[in-house]
């Protein structure tokens, strides 16, 4: 049996890295400067390399949307989750009971994290041609291998 700490830590460890990394397929969550930082982050021109119709850009934008506000709830409470079983564990006298509970929260919430990240890429395959996706899963690969490289990962 593996102690409890240790199965606390490894929960709160995946829930971190879940909600501190970016949505995967290029269009993550930006908060209050979308518009602002979608011209800086270049994604005008990822629409214009992708070949985007008008009517794919509303869909997709309004996607994205929907997905980021989805995916700020869910970081919030995985927020409030982690607060919670700190302060828990911070007491003198630890209930075991509700600090299962709330491992179990947050297990959900990693859970709806990853769904919401599979519904997005879904949806996205629903708008783009198999070429369009292609293209942009190539994109998106070059990215990650550039932003590894700056933090020094090794590939």
């Amino acid at each position: 049996m593996i102690p409890l700490w240790k199965r606390i830590f490894v929960l709160f460890a995946i829930a971190m890295f879940l909600s501190s990394s970016t949505l995967y397929a290029g269009w993550g969550s930006k908060g209050k400067c979308a518009e602002k930082c979608d011209k800086r982050s270049g994604y005008g021109k990822l629409t214009k390399d992708l070949g985007l119709t008008k009517e794919q850009e509303g869909t997709l934008e309004s996607q994205r949307k929907e997905f980021r506000d989805k995916n700020k709830e869910l970081r919030e409470r995985m927020m409030e989750k982690s607060k919670e079983l700190k302060e828990e564990l911070d007491k003198p006298a630890v209930d075991n009971a509700k600090v299962n509970r709330i491992t179990e929260d947050i297990k959900n919430i990693t859970g709806e994290k990853i769904t919401n990240r599979v519904n997005k890429i879904t949806a996205m395959k629903k708008v783009l041609t198999p070429e369009q996706y292609q293209k942009l899963q190539q994109k998106m690969e070059r990215k990650h291998k550039r932003w590894n490289k700056r933090k020094g990962k090794m590939q």
